[in-house]
């Protein structure tokens, strides 16, 4: 059988290491919460805002959260008119999402640019999202590429979430895999497990996978794709259980041990370093991270 080769000094383990008690690629792997919760949008509201706003916001973001839409609706809709660029990124967050029947695209737009207008973050990432990808009467790729990268340039993992998969797939930009693993390197060093299981994915399908003194990519992807799962992203977990049925059918025994060992200890390791973020809050930093091309 063909060897998996593999640089067990990364962690400094033999093929005698007794296999962990939770067998990742045969169960579900179980959800584990940040050890801090991370911070919200509301906890973001402008200082200036009234205190009856500020309430009203809170309120209506933990309804939003909690998809009873009309209701956030409902608690906000009254400074609608008031010009507070937290209250129109709200209201342009559900005429965007929809849900209760009050989906309303042209609705969205005007708050949102509203928002932009005023230099809400939130807003920079949702807009710039929508006319990125909007139907083709709204559809703006230069000016919503430009709100994206706003976005991620304040520090938004969301925002580096969104720009990865734009250049991994060559939509509305010019295919660029480089860039791709840079931005959503940026989110999974947030905790965003979209973002980790893409950027694992970028990894597992190079067409020539390295081998080095950072570790194999095949077993640095699992890794990822192990966090993710981790948290629940269902991808993850089905693309894990596929990828082990392939590497079993491919390599010894001792090998498989060996591999699933370095796999799951050094994505405990990792998993220590992720510092969880909102994805939608700017200035997230990491050492970890270089600069974006």
């Amino acid at each position: 059988m063909q060897k998996f080769r593999i640089a067990l000094f990364v962690i400094g383990v033999g093929v005698g290491l007794p296999l962990m008690i939770w067998d990742p690629w045969a169960t579900d792997p179980p959800v584990r919460q940040p050890e801090s919760p991370p911070v919200t949008p509301e906890a973001q509201l402008d200082p200036s805002l009234p205190e009856d706003v500020a309430v009203a916001l809170r309120a209506a973001q933990a309804d939003y959260d909690a998809k009873r839409r009309r209701k956030a609706l409902d608690r906000i809709i009254h400074y609608a008119e008031a010009g507070y660029h937290d209250v129109d990124t709200l209201l342009g967050r559900l005429y965007l999402s929809g849900g209760d029947g009050i989906e309303d695209p042209e609705k969205a737009l005007f708050h949102l640019t509203r928002a932009v207008a005023q230099d809400n973050p939130i807003a920079w990432y949702m807009l710039g999202a929508r006319l990125f990808v909007g139907d083709p009467v709204l559809r703006d790729t230069k000016r919503g590429f430009a709100l994206l990268r706003k976005a991620a340039d304040c520090g938004m993992p969301a925002a580096h979430s969104v720009l990865g998969a734009y250049y991994a797939e060559g939509y509305g930009l010019d295919q660029n895999i480089e860039k791709a693993e840079a931005h959503r390197n940026f989110a999974a060093w947030a905790g965003v497990p979209e973002a980790q299981f893409n950027l694992g994915n970028i990894y597992i399908n190079r067409e020539k996978p390295r081998i080095g003194k950072k570790g194999d990519d095949l077993v640095i992807g699992l890794q990822w794709n192990l966090l993710a799962a981790r948290q629940g992203l269902s991808l993850a977990r089905e693309n894990l259980r596929k990828l082990w049925t392939k590497i079993k059918n491919e390599y010894d025994t001792e090998t498989l041990e060996q591999v699933k060992n370095v796999v799951i200890i050094r994505a405990d390791h990792r998993e220590a370093r992720i510092l969880p973020a909102d994805p939608l809050v700017c200035g997230f930093e990491h050492f970890v991270i270089s600069k974006i091309p």
